[in-house]
């Protein structure tokens, strides 16, 4: 599948539609496509992604039908707006589904800064409360100077079968930022650009108690013939909240 039709322009950690999701059981073994149609294209200003498979049952799986409907519009200069819907329903069972729905808006403000967003929320037999994915940042991208930090969360109860994610109930807190001085001194003897930076994540739970955090600090070389030299430190930190038994 061409799933860059489907796909919203920002989702780190989580991809909202990965297509590999059809067609696999829980357990990872694959069950027949039985039907299936894509449309994909332009039509009245927008752009169309849909999707609608049919996948076979076996005595483990129920057979489940599967829709997946993105259409997005440009907006103004260089800003866009759309809405994503998926759902997973089972043709054996009525009460067996899921289903995702949200919108994603990218608008270009004045200059080179930009607002990323979308909301996402889900709906699953069983489950209450808490059943989202939403995500905000401010990105400016300058030739000196350049930066982006926002947020991004999921709800305890968050489910999405056509999407993949490693887990729920978190915020992620980044901040990307840096500057790119070109100092003739150092041009002349053979530096085009110094790059120093960082790229921040850090993860919490909903009550804003760190569970993890990737810290990379780097200075960058770009050197005059294409060749790149970079210093760094990342450390991590993960906190175990249970045993973690190694494997053998």
């Amino acid at each position: 599948v061409n799933s860059a039709a489907f796909r919203l322009k920002l989702q780190e950690c989580v991809l909202l539609f990965f297509s590999r999701r059809i067609g696999i059981r829980g357990d990872r073994r694959p069950v027949p496509i039985d039907a299936g149609a894509r449309l994909t294209g332009m039509a009245g200003g927008f752009g169309i992604g849909l999707i609608h498979m049919q996948v076979r049952g076996d005595d483990v799986t129920d057979g489940n039908n599967y829709t997946v409907v993105r259409l997005r519009r440009n907006v103004w200069r260089g800003s866009d707006v759309g809405v994503l819907f998926m759902q997973r329903q089972s043709t054996d069972s009525s009460s067996n589904y899921n289903r995702v729905g949200g919108f994603d808006a990218n608008i270009r403000f004045i200059g080179r800064l930009d607002w990323n967003s979308y909301f996402i929320g889900t709906r699953t037999p069983g489950r209450t409360g808490d059943q989202y994915a939403a995500r905000t940042s401010l990105n400016w991208e300058g030739n000196f100077f350049h930066g982006k930090g926002g947020v991004m969360s999921l709800g305890e109860n968050f489910n999405n079968d056509l999407g993949f994610y490693r887990r729920v109930g978190i915020k992620k807190w980044f901040l990307d930022t840096g500057i790119r001085p070109r100092p003739e001194a150092l041009r002349r003897r053979g530096i085009r650009e110094l790059h120093p930076h960082i790229v921040w994540d850090i993860f919490t739970d909903q009550g804003n108690a760190m569970v993890q955090k990737r810290l990379h600090t780097g200075q960058t070389f770009f050197f005059e013939n294409g060749s790149v030299f970079e210093l760094s430190y990342h450390p991590a930190h993960n906190v175990l909240d249970r045993p973690l038994p190694p494997r053998p």
